[in-house]
């Protein structure tokens, strides 16, 4: 995703910081124990229903969490505490802890983006952070994250006043220059603040 961010396509000004966190690489069942970067450890393809620990590792995501949000109190403190100045997103997996984290924050970010991603079903979303701005992206064609679990994460966000749920035919678990072109006009907004 490096090369995203470097080109004039850029959905951030060139005067964004921006740090690109890598998972660290894990043994991931899925993938018959093959070792890959991974935030947590995916036991089968699709979300089984009520038994997420059949599906995630749950210990993994907290392991994980914990990474990310001690890079997100680090950069906080450089804006002088200031929550609201830190835009957390990822792809895939990345998307999917992005979500984690900032919806169970006691504190609001500047916003979250969640590309060909979900949300946990352990997922305690704070209620209070109903104002912070939100873009979910996924393609129709996605194989391997279905979109219908973006859309049932978009509709547990219902309640919430700021969500953006962008969706395109034919895109399958990738990103296009038409979802960067709208993720660019959310950042564009929503980093003016």
């Amino acid at each position: 995703f490096v090369d995203i961010f470097w080109g004039q396509m850029s959905p951030v000004p060139i005067s964004t910081k921006v740090i690109l966190l890598t998972a660290e690489s894990m043994p991931v069942t899925v993938n018959n124990g093959y070792i890959m970067p991974s935030w947590y450890d995916i036991k089968v393809l699709g979300n089984v229903k009520g038994e997420f620990k059949k599906t995630y590792d749950e210990v993994g995501i907290r392991k994980s969490g914990k990474r990310i949000l001690e890079k997100i109190e680090e950069e906080v403190k450089t804006y002088n505490g200031n929550y609201e100045k830190v835009i957390i997103g990822g792809f895939s997996q990345g998307a999917a802890m992005a979500l984690h984290i900032g919806l169970e924050l006691n504190k609001a970010l500047g916003g979250m983006i969640g590309l060909s991603g979900y949300l946990f079903e352990i997922t305690k979303i704070n209620e209070k952070l109903k104002d912070v701005p939100i873009f979910i992206g996924h393609g129709l064609e996605d194989e391997l994250v279905q979109w219908h679990d973006s859309k049932q994460t978009y509709q547990r966000l219902k309640g919430f006043q700021n969500v953006e749920y962008y969706t395109e035919t034919g895109l399958a678990h990738s990103v296009s220059m038409k979802e960067l072109t709208e993720l660019r006009a959310w950042c564009m907004k929503n980093l003016e603040k």
